[in-house]
Parts: C-alpha cells; structure tokens; sequence
C-alpha cells in the first residue's frame, strides 16, 4: 500500500511536506501548487489516508462512534442511514457499533472508539449507565438519543408515553372486545401509557409478555395466543416487528384485519405502509432526532464545558386501515378459524 514516504519520494518532496499537503487544508507551509501535485501523485499512486497518522499531525480523526441497541431490525437500519447521512454531511466518518442491551458487563473502551472525536449512543440506556459508572472520569463528547435514553449526558429524548396514549384511546373509543398488549418490558412508556389509559377507561388491561422482538417469535406467540383465548378486538404492539408479526398471524388463523382484529404498532418503519393492509404506527421522528443530536454533539465537541443539553420530541400516531373503523368493530372475542 502506498504511503506518505512514497508520495515525497516520487515528487522530491519532504514527508512533512505531503503530510500537510494531504491532512492540512488550511496550512501556510503548502502552496496551491504544491499541494496539487500532491493530491495528484496520491490518487495516481492509490494512496489512503490513514487515520491515526493523520490525527498525529492535525489532531482530529473525523470520525465518529455511532452505538445502536440492533444497527440489523428495520428500525435501528432506519436511524443508522440518517446518523450516517448526517454524519457525512458534516466531514465525519461513522463507525457503527452494535451494542446489546442484554450485555451484563460495561462496554469495552477500545478501538475504533479510541479514535472517535465523539460519540452517539442510540436505544442503549443500560449499557450505557454501567460505562459511565466503571469510568466516572470519562470526558469524551457523547449524546444519547431514543425512547429509552439516560438523562446523565447530553441527550434527545422520543416521547413515547404521548403517542402510545393517543393510539391506545383509539383502540378504546372505536373496538368493543379486548384490547391486549403485545410487550417486551414492564418498564416501557408504552406498556405505562397502555394501562393508564385502560384502567381511565374502566377496561381491564391484557399485557401479554414476548419472549424477544423476533417476527417468527411472536408469529407463534401471537397465533398461540389466538387459538387459546379467541380473538382481541385489537392488539397494540411493543414495536413494527411485533405488529407486522400479529399481522400475519392474524391471517395464519384465517381473521381479517381490521374487521375481527385491529393492529397498531411503534416506530414508523417503511414496511408497515406496503401491506394489503396498511399497519397503523405511533411514528418516531427519527430524522428530527438525529439532526439534533447531531448539532448537541457538535456544541459539546467546540466547548466540552458547556451546559448540559437536552430534549424532548413526541411520537405521533399515524391510523391506517389496520385500526379503521370501517366493518366489524370488534365484537372481540370471536374464536380464531
């Protein structure tokens, strides 16, 4: 592979003189000239940059630690493409990182975060938490932003708890029968916001608990369900997966969606506008979220000792032909075929 040495060698050049030329665009040691036959000899030559000697000569890497809960659901790929289209708009280069909430131990300071000029952490408070516990004298610009994000660093936060109210009053005020919840946690603004709203209705809540957030998981989950106890008249789900997942178990046991059971879901994922039946959603800006922290991350980079910053931005609920009133309403507990 081509290096520095290589480039001064063929133009008569010293190394210090490339470096600059290559990694400093603003300095007073290079003229245009030069630094054209530089960047010449260096595409002609396939040269590559590499980061740690370029961060050794201008002090910054321009990249960027981007930590999501799952970079591989539609979800996390959704706000993935937006952290890397906003990353590159400003001259950085992301490297994602998948981090599991499940993991019990705080998470390794390694590379390639050791060369990041700051980092955003997306859906992982836990994790999250323990770090900063195990390295109370961590001092690297970092923002967090989701739902489920901590409040002890710069962070963007999705207000769940509104829009997963708004979708559970439209359950209650347009189906009759059970209105059931699909949820992976407790702990979750959706899971509070549903049996808020169901015991202000005088409803009896139904939370039933999935194993994970897999589609083929709680396709069974939701068809063993069905052929249990009957038909709900409308399953509010933890996420787009789940809710894509109670679709088609739903037509696994021969019902109609919306007539004999009505499907609300959460995030806002493309997939769920591409079905026969359009999947309602509680919609996340997420292309709001990213911006914003984005411009938190970038304050905190130029004056690590500003004023904490922090936001809230609300869900919104987005009804479609899986929750619409037309049909059936949902006398509820009809036997599933």
């Amino acid at each position: 592979m081509p290096t520095i040495k290589d480039i001064a060698r063929q133009l008569g050049l010293s190394s210090a003189t490339v470096s600059r030329a290559l990694h400093d665009a603003d300095s007073p040691f290079v003229s245009a000239e030069t630094r054209r036959r530089v960047r010449e000899a260096a595409e002609r030559l396939g040269y590559l940059p590499n980061p740690t000697g370029r961060a050794l000569v201008t002090g910054r890497t321009n990249l960027v630690s981007l930590w999501i809960n799952d970079p591989y659901t539609p979800y996390y790929a959704l706000i993935g493409h937006h952290l890397q289209v906003e990353s590159e708009r400003r001259g950085y280069q992301p490297v994602v990182r998948g981090v599991s909430t499940q993991s019990q131990g705080a998470i390794d300071w390694q590379a390639p975060d050791g060369l990041a000029e700051g980092i955003l952490v997306v859906d992982v408070n836990d994790p999250l938490e323990r770090f900063l516990r195990a390295r109370p004298a961590f001092r690297r610009p970092l923002v967090a932003m989701g739902s489920l994000c901590t409040t002890k660093v710069d962070h963007v936060r999705i207000d769940l708890y509104r829009g997963s109210v708004e979708a559970v009053e439209h359950l209650v005020a347009t189906r009759s029968g059970r209105i059931v919840a699909l949820m992976y946690a407790e702990r979750d603004p959706r899971t509070e916001a549903y049996r808020d709203v169901m015991g202000r209705a005088g409803r009896e809540p139904d939370v039933v608990p999935i194993p994970d957030e897999a589609r083929a998981t709680n396709r069974r989950r939701v068809r063993d369900y069905i052929e249990a106890r009957g038909c709900p008249g409308a399953l509010f789900c933890q996420n787009d997966d789940v809710a894509l997942a109670a679709y088609r178990a739903a037509l696994d046991c021969g019902l109609r969606v919306p007539d004999d059971v009505a499907l609300v879901g959460c995030d806002g994922i493309e997939d769920t506008e591409y079905l026969e039946v359009p999947l309602s959603t509680v919609v996340h800006p997420v292309g709001e979220m990213v911006a914003l922290a984005w411009r938190f991350l970038e304050r905190r980079m130029a004056d690590p000792s500003a004023l904490p910053q922090s936001a809230v931005l609300p869900s919104r609920l987005l009804v479609r032909a899986s929750s619409s009133c037309s049909g059936d309403t949902g006398g509820g507990d009809a036997a599933a075929v």
